[in-house]
């Protein structure tokens, strides 16, 4: 009989087992896991042996709650011996061991200041939880093959745009925005009791300090998405897998395939960087070493040349004062630039609000009123009621061909609602982008 990986997913409330195509929720929660490791290893050995899963292997994917993880810049044009120098030297200080994964961000390449850059992400398990692991693993008499972020294995399908996935448990939510294949941001929030909430909260910090950036779909799953009316709180476009366990059943398979934070990278030894401070070391030592040469060779020879050699001392000292200053100066020149770049780009004139809400009040149907508008500098949220569906189709029609300010309207939801005099209305979320300012800043020459 062949033998395959046996899965262990820890992500959700019970521990979720696959091998050889066959998935099969567990009755041992992955809390009880965590607190009672060693009652719990005997459970999942006996369910292990009932079932008659044959591995030789052990996968595990893990919540972000049982990781540890880092986003690092680094230029771009530095070998990656030194990059991975770099990100191991950032894990003795930010992680816990040394069974992590390395993952290019390649969609944050970019240029500041004349230096490309990219970002790294840095994930590994935590300390305690690979320890829990490896007795599991010794007692099934398995080595671990891989472990896995089980946001990997649950994330939605890779589209080219911004995309936001969540996972609504009982006691926790966990947040990864996307970028391509890439995770650009990782978020773990206990329960708050508000938890859609916490994740328009998350991803309006995400993206407010990010300009030109908007997030093109969130997808949700998890227990408490088995409730689809709690999507309506969003205030972005979004998905609801309505039954979450049948989705990991699809994909947990995989997981094996996802990177790997198991692996116990050695790193060299670190180079010496060349960094300003320590091309002034190497080139005073170099400088010494000269120094200590002529002062053998004019031991021989007469005071003029010994006059000489101070005087050239004298001359190499005030370079490097100079040198030194330049660089400075260099600096600070640089910090400025970019600092004045900065605020030139915030103090743009921008079309008045007065303004646009009175271009959206004029293309609003009579029948239809507001209860709650949420505006950025990039788009607009409106949620309200209408005497009637065709009143939303109508405002969505007006702002995409009748306005100077709004484009790409985009109804989000709607649904029939009643008050208690039995009026009925049409309730309705509609989002819409607003269009690049008007007018231009012109820098003074002064």
């Amino acid at each position: 009989m062949s033998k395959d990986n046996l899965t262990l997913d820890f992500s959700e409330e019970y521990i979720t087992m696959h091998c050889r195509g066959i998935h099969f929720s567990s009755d041992i929660s992955s809390e009880y896991f965590w607190n009672n490791t060693e009652e719990a290893i005997q459970q999942v050995k006996q369910e292990i042996v009932a079932k008659g899963f044959l591995s030789s292997d052990l996968t595990v994917t893990l919540p972000i709650t049982c990781i540890n993880y880092q986003i690092v810049t680094l230029p771009d044009n530095v070998s990656d011996k030194e990059k991975l120098v770099f990100l191991g030297l950032e894990l003795n200080k930010k992680l816990i061991g040394k069974r992590f994964g390395i993952r290019r961000l390649d969609v944050t390449a970019r240029d500041e200041a004349e230096q490309a850059l990219c970002d790294y992400i840095v994930i590994a398990p935590k300390s305690d939880v690979f320890t829990k692991l490896e007795q599991l693993a010794k007692a099934l008499e398995r080595k671990i093959a891989s472990v896995v972020p089980s946001f990997f294995v649950l994330g939605a399908d890779r589209i080219n745009e911004l995309r936001a996935t969540a996972w609504l448990g009982h006691d926790r939510t966990e947040i990864v925005i996307w970028g391509k294949d890439n995770p650009l941001a990782l978020a773990h929030i206990p329960s708050t009791g508000d938890q859609i909430g916490d994740v328009n909260r998350f991803i309006v910090e995400y993206f407010d300090h990010v300009d030109d950036l908007s997030l093109s779909m969130i997808f949700l799953y998890g227990p408490k998405m088995r409730d689809e009316s709690l999507g309506f709180a969003l205030s972005y476009p979004h998905g609801i897998f309505a039954n979450p366990t049948k989705y990991l059943a699809d994909n947990l398979g995989k997981a094996k395939d996802q990177l790997d934070i198991s692996k116990v990278t050695k790193l060299p030894k670190p180079p010496i960087a060349m960094t300003p401070r320590n091309l002034s070391y190497i080139g005073s030592a170099v400088a010494v070493a000269i120094l200590v040469f002529l002062s053998v060779l004019t031991q021989a020879g007469t005071l003029r040349e010994e006059s000489r050699l101070k005087v050239l001392e004298r001359k190499s000292s005030s370079y490097r004062k100079q040198l030194a200053t330049a660089k400075k100066l260099e600096q600070e020149s640089a910090e400025l630039n970019a600092e004045k770049d900065f605020y030139l780009g915030i103090t743009k004139r921008r079309t008045p609000w007065a303004t646009i809400l009175a271009d959206l009040s004029d293309l609003t149907p009579s029948e239809m009123w507001y209860e709650r508008v949420n505006a950025t500098k990039n788009k607009i949220l409106i949620l309200g009621k209408a005497r009637a569906t065709e009143d939303v189709s109508a405002l969505s029609i007006n702002l995409n061909n009748s306005s100077a300010y709004f484009k790409d309207a985009l109804i989000i939801g709607t649904r029939d609602f009643e008050d208690d005099s039995k009026a009925k209305y049409s309730e309705f979320q509609l989002q819409a982008k607003l269009k690049s300012p008007t007018g231009e800043f012109t820098e003074s020459p002064n």
